[in-house]
């Protein structure tokens, strides 16, 4: 459990970094939303970013609970190896940040 503890920590702070670097590097005012044809419709205060980390780290505390509810029971998955289902939480996880930071990015730096 310590070892899935610590990669759902690492994500999370690097995100809670990453976000600490770009609200340092927004302006004031950003794209809050781009419509499909790439139009912005929505402008807002660079506060809006610290939503990412915040979201993240609910959904990754949730996840944690799920994991470790998971090692407990009869049917319990012992040992240091992650399950399956930890393995796609794992997945979805980094994919979720990936996907944080980019968009992130795209509302930082889109003119």
């Amino acid at each position: 459990m310590q070892k899935v503890s610590w990669i759902y920590g690492s994500l999370a702070l690097g995100l809670w970094l990453i976000t600490a670097i770009l609200f340092g590097l927004a302006p004031t005012r950003i794209v809050w939303h781009i419509s499909a044809d790439g139009q912005i419709n929505s402008w807002g205060s660079r506060w809006v970013l610290w939503a990412f980390p915040t979201i993240f780290s609910i959904i990754m505390a949730g996840l944690l609970w799920g994991a470790q509810t998971l090692r407990r029971g009869p049917h319990a998955v012992r040992g240091p190896q992650l399950s399956s289902l930890e393995k796609w939480w794992l997945l979805g996880l980094v994919a979720f940040a990936i996907a944080c930071i980019g968009t992130m990015l795209v509302l930082v730096y889109h003119r």
